[in-house]
């Protein structure tokens, strides 16, 4: 009984494949008029992104340490 639902769930995957196609036309299918090189990442968002993949890769390889801390803090607040 939820046609409702239905209907905007539809709609709103309709309008989703409009935007996904249209990164992937312009990725694969446009003529690129000119051969512009890449512009150069700066120092300091060089080592952001560094920062970042290493918290990635530590979050997502030992998380225990931070669980342990969550645990920690928790076991304050009860």
């Amino acid at each position: 009984g939820y046609y409702g639902l239905a209907i905007v769930g539809m709609l709103t995957s309709v309008i989703s494949v409009f935007f996904y196609l249209r990164v992937v036309v312009m990725m694969y299918m446009a003529d690129r008029t000119s051969a512009e090189p890449l512009p150069r990442v700066a120092t300091l968002g060089m080592a952001a992104l560094t920062v970042a993949i290493i918290a990635i890769v530590w979050l997502g390889v030992l998380p225990t340490s931070v669980l342990n801390l969550a645990e920690a803090s928790i076991g304050t607040i009860f």
